[in-house]
């Protein structure tokens, strides 16, 4: 979206760059996404520092990432088992 609003020459200001990062992450972002918007000024804050700011929850991502897929794994495996 951001790419079609430049092609077609729309102004597009730091603050709409921002929410629609943010708007596009994953579920398991989620929790980060909201502790950024409460912590910067996302109409000043730069795309490449909430970049900087994210990434350093990474590994936490990851790891809830595995957990649920970890579940969704289990489950799967107690279906097949329940199919003759």
């Amino acid at each position: 979206m951001m790419n079609e609003l430049v092609r077609n020459q729309c102004d597009v200001t730091n603050h709409q760059v921002n929410v629609q990062f943010l708007l596009q992450l994953q579920l398991e972002w989620q929790k980060f996404v909201t502790l950024v918007k409460q912590s910067q000024e996302l109409k000043t804050v730069s795309y490449s520092k909430l970049y900087d700011i994210l990434k350093q929850d990474q590994n936490e991502v990851n790891e809830i990432r595995a957990k649920r897929l970890a579940r969704t794994a289990n489950l799967l495996v107690l279906v097949a088992q329940q199919q003759p």
